[in-house]
């Protein structure tokens, strides 16, 4: 499971170009930026969908007789992500002049003085670590989840995170107040509840529901407290966060493994353990955030939400043909209904401050009318 960065979803050109801008690839092919961009986005949105979907499933293959170790798949996923940063520096082999620009600002996180022992260590006491919790207990909720229930069922349930987003915007950073996004909100929650009776309240599945939705709330707070420490930053200073928290995971929290494996909480064997679905989950994990960091420095962001919002019906599709799962009336409106609540927040912010302005305007006018008639 992979959490998106925050980004400023109401400016579609904002962005700064610290990876090479398009524009020089655009010349190469003799395209137009504009139409370099919208065919970038579309290869982007089925790369986003396949690499969410395949880690999905193989996050959810990852489960035998052998192995039940969410907290393990969580961490080994999460470590992944040390990889993310020295991997943007290769798209600037042989500019020298470009890549110290990019690695300076980059840098210009841990203080004015850059890259520095103390300013390192501070960042990481301060930010990256409690970073690190969130993002480790969301993950373990994830793939906890995906051991009762099917993948489909976990990514749409998963995709309201966006919805609790907005919703913990308002409070926590003075978002302004949308009734279309607040339907948003409701409408997700209302699909999570469905999903729920779906597979029956008695159900141990319904257990899979509610880590699921905490899971989502977990990766909201996540998103959240990024934008309130961070705000927008910088394409390579996302990146730099981002390997950071790997590097964080993958020092401090492996003891956990032991420990839980000690109690009995988790039941893996080491001899026995599936290598090659934890490696293809954890490299579709690391796909899915490379291409969520980089992607909007070519491309729209919108782009990259249809990308996550396609990879829902892939996963049941999948489901659906290897793994015989069925879907009954009340799994299906759950899907539709929370679809609908992500679909609501990809509405820009100008539109909707259109719309309900005109509404109010309307509802004034007709009042004022009333009133003069009597």
């Amino acid at each position: 499971m992979s959490m998106k960065h925050s980004r400023s979803p109401d400016s579609l050109d904002d962005t700064p170009y610290l990876i090479p801008p398009p524009d020089d690839e655009a010349r190469k092919c003799g395209c137009k930026n504009e139409t370099f961009r919208l065919a970038i986005g579309l290869v982007l949105v089925f790369m986003i969908a396949i690499s969410w979907t395949g880690a999905t499933q193989f996050g959810r293959s990852v489960y035998d007789v052998n192995f039940d170790a969410p907290y393990l798949t969580a961490w080994f996923v999460m470590c992944f992500q040390c990889v993310i940063f020295p991997l943007s520096l290769l798209a600037f082999v042989g500019r020298r002049k470009k890549l110290r620009e990019y690695w300076n600002k980059s840098m210009e996180l841990f203080g004015p003085d850059g890259l520095t022992l103390r300013g390192f260590l501070k960042f990481g006491l301060i930010y990256a670590l409690p970073l690190n919790i969130i993002s480790i207990l969301a993950n373990y909720l994830f793939y906890r989840a995906l051991k009762s229930l099917n993948p489909s069922t976990v990514a749409s349930i998963f995709s309201a995170q966006s919805a609790f987003v907005y919703a913990l915007s308002i409070i926590f950073l003075k978002e302004k107040f949308f009734f279309t996004r607040l339907t948003s909100v409701l409408l997700s929650v209302g699909g999570i509840v469905l999903m729920g009776h779906g597979e029956g309240f008695q159900n141990a599945s319904t257990v899979g529901v509610i880590l699921t939705a905490i899971a989502a709330l977990c990766a909201a707070i996540f998103q959240v407290a990024f934008k309130r420490s961070f705000g927008f930053p910088a394409t390579g200073q996302v990146a730099v966060i981002v390997t950071y928290i790997g590097l964080t995971n993958l020092l401090i929290l492996p003891y956990f493994i032991f420990i839980f494996k000690h109690v009995g909480w988790e039941h893996f064997i080491w001899s026995a353990l599936p290598w090659k679905l934890l490696i293809g989950t954890a490299l579709l994990g690391l796909m899915f955030n490379f291409l969520l960091i980089f992607g909007v420095a070519y491309t729209y962001p919108l782009f990259i939400s249809i990308g996550n919002l396609i990879g829902v019906p892939m996963n049941a599709a999948i489901d659906a043909i290897f793994r015989g799962e069925d879907f009954d009336a009340f799994k299906i409106a759950a899907f539709f209904i929370i679809v609908t609540g992500f679909m609501l927040l990809l509405i820009p912010i100008s539109r909707i401050e259109y719309f309900e302005r005109e509404v109010c305007c309307k509802k004034c006018n007709k009042r004022n009318d009333e009133e003069d008639l009597e």
